[in-house]
């Protein structure tokens, strides 16, 4: 059995209901507040997840390719002959940090 068949729970909305006669407005505004913040909360967590999704969905064409590797580091010989044997077309870049 869960904790509010155990109560009575039309006794105790008709007791929460009976303590807030004095300060409803301020209740409202709690309950309100709540409510807005969810809310708010379920659709900055939906719109990322949509960009998330879109952005996965147009990789390709935002990269400007099928396949992008990245390193911070001089490539080895191994993983150079590797990365040729994937095909004929494609394109280096290389980023110098500077302090200029």
């Amino acid at each position: 059995m869960s904790v509010l068949t155990k109560m009575n729970f039309p006794w105790l909305a008709k007791m929460a209901w009976r303590d807030s006669r004095r300060n409803r407005s301020r209740l409202f505004l709690f309950v309100s507040s709540i409510i807005l913040g969810i809310a708010a909360m379920v659709a900055i967590y939906s719109l990322g997840d949509n960009m998330s999704a879109e952005v996965d969905k147009q990789a390709a064409s935002l990269l400007g390719a099928d396949l992008m590797i990245g390193t911070g580091k001089e490539v080895s010989p191994a993983i150079q002959k590797m990365v040729d044997s994937l095909g004929d077309r494609r394109s280096e870049q290389r980023m110098f940090p500077s302090m200029i």
